[in-house]
């Protein structure tokens, strides 16, 4: 495994090279990046900063690196953030649309697949780091049948509770 430094050094010496084009700093990425996460490291980070996640990536599930091996990546479970000033309905039509082309994120980023944008982030989040939801989403996840716990629901939410 490449210590920071390493890797830093790696990464500028590609990024002088990959000039010529997006090919060569495909290479040049996949060269350097061919290190990811150990499962130690990942806890060791995880322990200090819990909201923080790894994920595994496949061999070949990044598309743009079709030939890195599968690795272990840092990722973070929030997809986005909001005000409690933007509209109920507009949060509401923006995590619908997201949610029901879950797939269409997938194709250009497989790791994604399997989660689930909305209920994953709700069990990812450890006892005590909860954060409100904006009300469109809260509306939406009831809709289809996610429990949402109360630390996640918002003050300013006034469907039914």
């Amino acid at each position: 495994m490449l210590d920071t430094k390493d890797l830093e050094n790696k990464l500028e010496k590609c990024f002088r090279r990959c000039a010529t084009g997006m090919t060569q700093l495909r290479k040049c990425v996949e060269n350097a990046m061919d290190v990811g996460f150990t499962k130690e490291e990942a806890d060791k980070i995880r322990a200090k900063n819990p909201l923080i996640f790894f994920r595994e990536a496949p061999t070949g599930s990044i598309k743009e690196l079709p030939k890195l091996g599968s690795i272990l990546e840092m990722s973070s479970i929030g997809l986005t953030l909001t005000s409690s000033r933007m509209p109920e309905d507009v949060g509401y039509r923006v995590i619908k649309a997201l949610h029901q082309n879950w797939g269409e994120v997938a194709k250009g980023y497989p790791p994604v697949g399997a989660f689930d944008p909305i209920a994953d982030f709700i069990k990812a989040i450890p006892q005590g780091l909860e954060v409100p939801l904006h009300t469109g989403v809260v509306r939406y996840a009831k809709e289809i049948g996610i429990e949402i716990p109360k630390p996640f629901i918002p003050p300013e939410y006034k469907g039914a509770k």
